[in-house]
């Protein structure tokens, strides 16, 4: 009966460490999970930008009558469209264009005031419509730095 025994316990033994083992990689795997969400970096339409860099935001008013202004002139670079609806109408659908390129990024506005992830966009025209309302137009123009 001892023979049983010695290699119940050793059974029992490998057991526990086994079961100890896949509890640290759970937690360990639990862990660096975390760590990588929390430095995850947001999606930019048009490049990379740093967390450390400043990212300026542009004011844009819709009103019943389209955008307010209806021209906006930047440096190129990293920036931040914010959309204060007052049009009355939601949801809005705003599409970002480079004149003669495809389509830059798309966003719906469900909020009266709503943002864009940060753009970080080459010198250019661009030109921000609402898909129900092609006469409602915003001329963006970004210059070299």
């Amino acid at each position: 009966m001892k023979h049983w025994s010695r290699h119940s316990l050793a059974v029992r033994s490998l057991l526990a460490l086994l079961i100890g083992l896949i509890l640290a990689f759970s937690v360990y795997a639990a862990i660096r999970l975390k760590a990588a969400k929390r430095s995850a970096k947001p999606e930019v339409a048009g490049g990379p930008t740093t967390a450390n860099e400043n990212v300026e935001a542009e004011l844009i008013t819709i009103l019943p009558g389209g955008f307010e202004p209806r021209e906006l002139v930047r440096p190129a670079g990293s920036f931040v469209l914010m959309f204060d609806n007052q049009s009355g109408l939601q949801p809005l659908d705003l599409r970002l264009e480079r004149t003669g390129m495809p389509r830059v990024t798309e966003l719906r506005l469900r909020r009266k005031t709503d943002s864009t992830t940060i753009l970080n966009l080459p010198h250019g025209e661009y030109q921000v419509t609402e898909a129900n309302h092609p006469e409602w137009s915003l001329k963006l123009t970004l210059t070299r730095r």
